[in-house]
């Protein structure tokens, strides 16, 4: 590697490592990616020449590691990766919502209950932003809990008009995916809809029987 090479290096790393930092800021790097892309871009900015020729590449981006497995990924991983994914949507929809409600709290109103909810879900985001990386990088399967229905109807509404808009509100979820899936040729579209719709159907079930202990 000469000089010229070497400056060439220098200005990739420099644009990996703000690319890297901008989806880190969007929740789709982990912070461990981001400090990785940071020590290259160090490492060349102060090391010699021949020690520079010696460091490792950084791994990809989030969006290479997309490209590269996520189409040789089974589909019940491809669904967990879509299912993450939708999460983090659901998640950022809420943190934005709050946000954007901040402006309409008075000044001589407590934000500070918003504000910590706001940061919650920012972390949340994150988490789940690492979570799905790493099923896509992995082709690991996120460890999914059991279903408990005692557990579920513990923290079930003790109030029948709250139970049959939340069972209401999951059968037409159910009949929404239904129509995904009667729609879906195979792969993780099919996969994704056929466990929400297994899930939902649970859920429905204990809120009838919590509505009947009523």
């Amino acid at each position: 590697m000469n000089e010229a090479q070497l400056h060439e290096q220098r200005v990739k790393a420099k644009a990996f490592l703000r690319q890297r930092r901008q989806l880190f800021e969007d929740g789709q790097a982990t912070a461990e990616q981001l400090a990785e892309a940071e020590r290259h871009f160090k490492a060349l900015m102060s090391e010699t020449l021949d020690a520079v020729a010696k460091l490792p590449e950084p791994e990809p981006a989030p969006e290479q590691l997309d490209e590269l497995h996520l189409s040789r990924l089974p589909a019940a991983v491809l669904a967990a990766v879509e299912e993450l994914r939708e999460q983090q949507n659901r998640v950022h929809a809420k943190k934005a919502e709050l946000s954007n409600s901040l402006r309409a709290i008075p000044d001589t109103v407590n934000a500070l209950p918003t504000v910590k909810e706001i940061l919650r879900l920012r972390e949340e985001w994150r988490r789940l932003g690492d979570e799905r990386w790493k099923v896509a990088a992995t082709g690991v399967l996120p460890v999914v809990e059991q279903f408990d229905p005692a557990a579920y109807r513990k923290q079930l509404p003790n109030n029948a008009d709250a139970l049959r808009h939340k069972i209401t509100d999951l059968q037409s979820n159910i009949k929404k995916a239904e129509k995904r899936l009667a729609a879906a040729k195979g792969g993780p579209t099919q996969q994704r809809n056929e466990i929400k719709i297994a899930q939902w159907r649970r859920e429905v079930e204990q809120m009838k029987l919590q509505l009947s202990a009523l």
